[in-house]
């Protein structure tokens, strides 16, 4: 017997408040700003050596400095630094120097922007000690810069791929005079607002065109003229790309501190809260903890997976149109968000008869889909459902399939995952009951804002079709303009914004939750509720909605499901499925593009499903890893290429030899 998982939701049994009641201001706009960089020891310790700083008012600046540690430096390069700071006129401070008389004053009393490329590591480096937190900021590194006991530690702590930074709460920092920090790291920002993960200061540079651009062929870890040259390259390029970020910000015309932008979801939050749209948790609904249990247990994310393997295939890879959204609007999800109240009505006998009847025909109908907002209990047997389960049987980790499955327990699913077996294994599941959700009246308090510079009317207007329907116009536009004008670039950035809004306000805000790093009483619900001390409390994100996200990510594996089940029809077999892509025979990529096109729910006319790579052999080895290519005078062209599971390997040829990547499929390709 396979063992399977399912989510739970869990409440502390004790959750006391704070003490503490902070008025911590936060600041849309930074006046003042304190740019730094640090360069290191090139050894494992990687100490700091010296670094550079840039006092900005209102864009000019108004102090700039070199500090270092003596103890780093030989005699040769603590003069080089001397007669360069003499040479230039830059002040020169030790260590110490610059974090008691120039750091704290600023950030901490002046309340000054702090910022940094990957920041964490730079104050990491002026630190003199730094230690685990403890209590509330546990999981985190607190870093002691300074003895004087009036300048409080940072605790630095991990949100997801994210940092955030705070000064310690001490006995000079407590209370109503509480300060935070205003911290501010520009790589973090930059992966949000450019789309690129792990952005480089050079590469963000290049995408912002940046005044000052980062110094190439540094050799690290002496310091020469060359190299402070490149240090305070780095703090140039580091405030122009700051306000380059800053400049792509206003583009969202969101009330959101940029100090708070940890990821997409981030800004996505605030422009919910703009229009005054109230999350879950604020809402009186009769929506009980067993319920949202319950929810909870259908949750499994995407589908991903590799169905021809080791065997070079044609295929065409079609793509849906901004799937995420798309479901949101196919369900009227957004009139669950907006809605006063949510009523519970029992399905049971209404979904059987659907489940009986319903084919790819029907589900060619955008009106049907409103009302497929609907929790199911069933008893698996041989249907087609996302399960989490443990493949290796060795006791491990738990990985989501969508397979056959049978068990003897009653498991609770969203309705589209139960369609979508339906339809791809002919027979209805044996179900147990059904319950429909159905949004009731409008929130008091939503308002009027203007959102990318579009205005919207929450009560009115569905916002993630505002929003898609604008980036697919201003797509159009753009075919006819020249790729290198002003214009274009302008375009594309607005259309960039608008991506990476709907995206952010279409799924992760809805499941968004925290993990805490220690072990506490909670309550458990799920298939059923118990209490344990053994597990982390995972506390629920501001916008947290469980209905939601397991409607939005189930109605996604339909819409896969249907896509399959089209190729079976046509007497053929997909290669591969992703999130929101699937890879079909070329030869019957047009029908199947076509069967979606009557669910278009938005006012233009633009492709539902459409062709995105035309053509091309694909050979998978499992879920992420595969390439595709083409033949060109019997030499292999890669188009595009994943894999996944070589995170923890570095790069093993030069940074400037292609990619890597490539290199291992082209040496794979030997091998077959």
């Amino acid at each position: 017997m396979s063992k399977i998982a399912v989510r739970g939701y869990t409440v502390k049994a004790k959750d006391p408040q704070s003490n503490h009641t902070y008025n911590s201001t936060l600041q849309l706009k930074h006046d003042s700003v304190l740019v730094f960089d640090t360069e290191t020891t090139t050894d494992q310790y990687q100490n700091m050596k010296v670094g550079f700083f840039q006092i900005y008012q209102e864009g000019y600046i108004q102090h700039e400095g070199f500090f270092y540690d003596p103890l780093m430096l030989n005699e040769r390069e603590t003069k080089i630094l001397k007669d360069y700071s003499i040479k230039h006129c830059i002040e020169l401070y030790l260590c110490k120097e610059f974090v008691d008389g120039v750091f704290y004053p600023e950030v901490f009393e002046l309340k000054t922007l702090c910022v940094g490329f990957n920041l964490a590591f730079d104050i990491s480096r002026l630190a003199k000690y730094g230690n685990n937190s403890k209590a509330k900021n546990r999981g985190g590194f607190t870093f002691t810069l300074s003895d004087n006991r009036f300048k409080p530690p940072i605790v630095i702590k991990k949100l997801g791929a994210s940092n955030s930074f705070k000064f310690t709460t001490t006995k000079y920092n407590t209370g109503n005079d509480y300060f935070s920090g205003n911290f501010l790291d520009a790589q973090t920002l930059g992966t949000v607002l450019l789309q690129q993960n792990h952005i480089s200061l050079a590469n963000a540079c290049e995408l912002l065109d940046t005044r000052h651009k980062k110094m190439k062929d540094i050799k690290h870890g002496t310091i020469t003229k060359k190299y402070l040259d490149y240090l305070i390259r780095d703090v140039e390029s580091t405030f122009d790309v700051y306000k380059g970020l800053i400049k792509e910000l206003d583009l969202y015309n969101i009330a959101i501190p940029p100090t708070k932008i940890y990821s997409s979801a981030s800004i996505g939050k605030y422009a919910l809260k703009q229009l005054g749209i109230k999350p879950l948790s604020e809402q009186n609904f009769d929506f009980p903890e067993y319920m949202k249990g319950q929810i909870m247990t259908s949750y499994y994310g995407g589908r991903c997976e590799c169905r021809i393997r080791k065997a070079p295939t044609k295929v065409t890879t079609l793509d849906f149109t901004s799937m995420y959204p798309t479901v949101t609007m196919e369900m009227g999800l957004w009139n669950l968000m907006i809605a006063e109240s949510i009523e519970t009505k029992d399905a049971t006998e209404a979904i059987k008869e659907l489940l009986g009847i319903i084919d790819l025909e029907y589900l060619q109908n955008e009106d049907k889909w409103k009302d497929f907002v609907v929790m199911v209990k069933l008893r698996p047997d041989g249907d087609i459902l996302p399960v989490r389960m443990d493949y290796n049987g060795d006791n491990g980790s738990f990985n989501v399939g969508v397979n056959y499955l049978s068990s003897d327990y009653e498991l609770w699913y969203a309705l589209p995952d139960v369609i979508a077996s339906t339809i791809l294994t002919r027979k209805v599941p044996e179900i147990i009951e059904a319950v429909r959700f159905i949004p009731v009246g409008i929130q008091k308090g939503l308002r009027k804002s203007q959102i990318l510079g579009i205005d919207i009317d929450p009560k009115k207007d569905n916002l993630v079709q505002v929003l898609v329907e604008e980036r697919q116009n201003i797509k159009i536009e753009m075919k006819g303009i020249d790729p290198e004008s002003h214009e274009y670039k302008q375009l594309d950035s607005r259309a960039q914004a608008i991506k990476i809004l709907v995206n952010a306000m279409s799924y992760g805000i809805f499941i968004e939750l925290n993990p805490e790093d220690r072990k506490s009483d909670i309550e458990v619900y799920g298939l059923d509720s118990f209490s344990t001390s053994q597990n982390r409390y995972e506390k629920p994100g501001n916008f947290y909605h469980p209905l939601l996200a397991v409607m939005i990510t189930s109605g996604s594996k339909l819409f896969l499901a249907m896509a399959e089940a089209k190729v079976e029809e046509l007497g053929a077999r997909h290669a591969y499925m992703d999130t929101d892509s699937i890879f079909v025979p070329p030869e019957y990529a047009e029908e199947i593009t076509e069967y979606f096109q009557p669910l278009n729910p938005y006012n233009l006319d633009i492709p539902l499903l459409k062709p995105e790579k035309v053509d091309y052999w694909f050979f998978g080895i499992s879920s992420k890893r595969y390439p595709l290519y083409k033949f060109r005078k019997n030499k292999i062209i890669f188009k595009d290429f994943k894999l996944h599971g070589l995170g923890h390997l570095t790069n093993p040829f030069s940074k400037d030899g292609g990619d890597w990547h490539e290199e291992i499929w082209d040496d794979q390709f030997q091998r077959y």
